[in-house]
């Protein structure tokens, strides 16, 4: 497993947290 340093990690966490709100979100305008 490779070693991220937390700035990348909090930087691909908020990343994914985003997309998954955006997701939710369009379903929900569904």
């Amino acid at each position: 497993m490779l070693f991220f340093p937390d700035y990348l990690f909090n930087v691909a966490y908020k990343l994914l947290l985003n997309i998954v709100i955006y997701k939710i979100d369009f379903m929900l305008m569904l």
